[in-house]
């Protein structure tokens, strides 16, 4: 075999290498409010919410099978998270500021997947928010994006949370509000936001209006998010471009016939 040749195959192995590398992360599942470990229920449906509780839950179990989607619950803790039924597609998150505890809740929020929840952090406790932010998806369709988020907020006995609000941040503020004050295990609140059409949304916020004491934080439970492929903006500009001259020149041909 001439070296060249050998050269290369040695080139090839490298950029085949190369090009499957895989970002791996903590993995999702496609069940949103399970209760074959943690009997514990979601009890209500933020208003302005997109989805009903059961086409929430039927949405992101479809999602999943379609490799478009997952549920974070609160017995992981990543930066980044791979989905889907064949888990080949990585959802990327930054400037996380909430954190999984890793043990049953011991203020009293009962988590609504096994037995663990995420809380915010102390420094967003103070601010009476976070957000987080979508860095992007590895493996995923050209365009593909997280178009629809869903988690909810934990109760707990003896914290007012006031009003809770699940906001977008690109490209519009898209919110989804509830009032959560109730007893533990009694007023486990879903909120669901979805982005526009021909949108992907970039990150979310979530906020409250209550004074918590020192010890208290809030605590919410399967963070699902579904993705969808969309185009970019620029893409449909050419694309309608394409189509009318397309339609002017069928005309002129028309014309000179």
């Amino acid at each position: 075999m001439r070296i060249s040749n050998v050269l290369a195959l040695a080139f090839a192995v490298i950029v085949g290498c190369v090009c499957e590398s895989t970002t791996f992360g903590a993995s999702t599942s496609g069940v949103y409010d399970e209760n074959a470990i943690q009997i514990n229920a979601v009890d209500f449906l933020a208003s302005s919410s997109v989805a009903s509780i059961a086409q929430f839950k039927s949405d992101v179990a479809t999602a999943f099978n379609q490799d478009m989607g997952g549920v974070i619950d609160g017995s992981v803790m990543d930066t980044s998270f791979t989905y889907g039924v064949h888990q080949n597609k990585t959802l990327r998150l930054n400037g996380i500021q909430f954190s999984s505890i890793t043990a049953s809740p011991i203020e009293s929020p009962i988590p609504i997947s096994a037995d663990k929840a995420f809380a915010f952090s102390s420094l967003s406790t103070n601010l009476k928010s976070f957000s987080t932010k979508f860095a992007g998806i590895d493996g995923g369709l050209n365009g593909e994006g997280v178009v629809a988020i869903g988690l909810t907020v934990l109760s707990s006995t003896g914290a007012d949370y006031g009003t809770v609000t699940l906001t977008s941040f690109f490209p519009d503020a898209v919110s989804a509000t509830a009032t959560v004050n109730q007893s533990a295990g009694a007023g486990d609140t879903l909120l669901v936001i979805k982005a526009p059409p021909g949108t992907t949304f970039g990150g979310f916020f979530l906020r409250y209006t209550g004074t918590l004491g020192p010890n208290d934080k809030l605590w919410f439970d399967d963070l699902a998010f579904i993705t969808a492929q969309v185009p970019e903006p620029s893409g449909i500009v050419l694309g309608a471009f394409g189509v009318l001259a397309l339609f002017a020149f069928a005309r002129r041909s028309k014309a000179a016939a």
